[in-house]
Formats: structure tokens, C-alpha cells, sequence
């Protein structure tokens, strides 16, 4: 029988593995062009993202040069490193700390809404478009477990 909390929950789980996966991955393909960058890498190293070739693209409008761009870049990697941390913990706590997993949630979401007023202030409106798909799906995760959490609900599965 179709029991929807129990569905809630496994898709409140589902959501935790995708952001979970997601900032692993985006951190890692950002160090890797952070190091690409900085000649730690050979030019062929095809596992990197182009993030820093766009940063230098958006942040060129206020001729801010490379150097900016390593900072800004390292600066959303760790940012993304961290998010890849908070939703570990959250995961692996879930039932003993049901709160943390709101946490990263919020936390998702205000990094994509910070993204959201940086690429206003570049005037990125060509990467803002991710931005705000990222910042859509983060505002589901949250609705998904605040619901979640108004139902009775632990914050993950049981």
C-alpha cells in the first residue's frame, strides 16, 4: 500500500544524496581548475570545471585580473566544500539530530541566493539563469523538509 510519508521521506533522502553528490563534485572540478590554473595540472586535464575562465569573464567588467579570480574561485570552492560537509554530517545525523539536515538545506539556499546578488552586482545575466535553477530546486529541498518536519517528521528516513 502507497504510504506517502514514508515517500516523503525517501525523497527528503533522495534530495540529501543529490545535493550531497552535487557539491562533492563541484568542488572537486573547481579545485581542479583552480590547480589547472595555477600550472599544478597539465592544460589537457579534462575532469575541471570552466568556472575560472568564466570568472575572469564576469569579474573583467570591473578589471579586477587573475589573482581575483583565484580568490573569488577558491573562495566558492571552499564554500561548496563546506555545504558538501554540512550535508554529510546531516545525513549521517539525521536521526539523532533531525535539525541539521534543515540546516543544510538553508544553507544550500542561501549560497545560491548569494549567487543570485553577485551576479546581479557583475552583471552575469547569462550565469544567472543556473543560478537561479540551483536556487529553485534548494527552495524545493527546503519546502520538502519543512514539510516534512510539520507532518510529524524527523527530518530523513527511519
Amino acid at each position: 500500500m502507497f504510504d506517502p510519508f514514508k515517500s516523503r521521506r525517501q525523497l527528503l533522502l533522495l534530495m540529501m544524496f543529490f545535493w550531497l553528490a552535487y557539491y562533492f563534485i563541484v568542488s572537486l572540478t573547481n579545485l581542479f581548475a583552480l590547480l589547472k590554473a595555477a600550472h599544478c595540472l597539465p592544460a589537457t586535464w579534462s575532469f575541471a570545471s570552466t568556472n575560472f575562465d568564466e570568472m575572469i569573464r564576469v569579474i573583467s567588467r570591473y578589471h579586477f585580473g587573475k589573482s581575483s579570480a583565484v580568490f573569488l574561485l577558491g573562495l566558492a570552492t571552499c564554500a561548496e566544500g563546506l555545504l558538501f560537509l554540512v550535508f554529510l554530517i546531516a545525513l549521517f545525523k539525521r536521526k539523532a539530530r533531525p535539525s541539521l539536515t534543515g540546516v543544510a538545506f538553508l544553507a544550500g539556499t542561501a549560497y545560491w541566493a548569494l549567487f543570485i546578488i553577485i551576479d546581479e552586482i557583475f552583471i552575469a545575466y547569462f550565469d544567472e539563469s543556473a543560478h537561479v535553477k540551483l536556487l529553485i530546486l534548494s527552495l524545493l529541498s527546503c519546502f520538502l523538509y519543512f514539510s516534512a518536519l510539520s507532518h510529524g517528521e524527523k527530518g530523513g528516513s527511519r
